[in-house]
């Protein structure tokens, strides 16, 4: 709650922007070195959102345009495909796969509620 509470507004905040200069022919590819930068900072941001989401209600969302407004001012769309990221949850929602498409194909990070055990002492 705290810690996530005070990071929150400060990834929410984060703008990343595709240079403007021009780069000569040498320079690695700018704009899927952008997108692979955009890309980490939006899952993260979609990963704890969802961490979140699953601390307040015990489960995941059925999809991502849940986290908005409370979590998410908005849906981040992945810059490689102009869409929103593939999320998929399963029936119980305890667990879920979110996916970047990459130059090498899909990066998929995945996230599991923890089953909470009470000690009887």
């Amino acid at each position: 709650g705290f810690v996530f509470s005070r990071i929150l507004p400060l990834i929410q905040g984060l703008d990343v922007q595709t240079p403007t200069t021009s780069m000569n022919e040498s320079t690695p590819n700018v704009n899927e070195l952008d997108s692979s930068i955009s890309q980490t900072i939006d899952t993260a941001l979609i990963s704890a959102s969802l961490t979140a989401y699953s601390v307040d209600n015990g489960k995941y969302p059925d999809s991502l345009s849940q986290l908005v407004p409370r979590f998410l001012n908005a849906v981040p769309v992945d810059p490689m495909t102009g869409e929103t990221y593939q999320y998929s949850v399963d029936e119980n929602r305890t667990s879920y796969q979110l996916c970047a498409m990459t130059a090498l194909g899909n990066d998929c990070i995945e996230g599991t509620i923890e089953e909470q055990t009470t000690d009887s002492n």
